[in-house]
């Protein structure tokens, strides 16, 4: 996943910036353009962007089912985790 802190402003602490999870599209992976893009602009409105790659997608690890495609049956959970992983801040990254 790469977290991208927002833009830093005068005046802004960014650690209470409003975080996001940005996600890509099948076959995809958190380096797409269009992932990319949209991140780019959602840190000009003073968000903090997180792009995980799904399971079996990208640079995630493998699945127990890496040559079944689930067709989003487990996507929502590598979204949670992403979202639990920004809030929570665990290695004080995030902000």
């Amino acid at each position: 996943a790469w977290w991208l802190p927002p833009e830093p402003r005068a005046g802004v602490d960014p650690s209470t910036a409003p975080r996001i999870v940005v996600m890509h599209g099948l076959a995809s992976n958190n380096n797409h353009c269009g992932v990319q893009a949209s991140c780019f602009l959602l840190r000009q409105m003073g968000f903090g962007c997180i792009t995980p790659s799904v399971r079996d997608c990208g640079f995630s690890g493998p699945s127990t089912h890496p040559d079944t495609l689930s067709w989003g049956y487990d996507y929502h959970l590598d979204l949670l985790g992403a979202w639990d992983y920004a809030i929570a801040d665990p290695d004080g990254l995030p902000g």
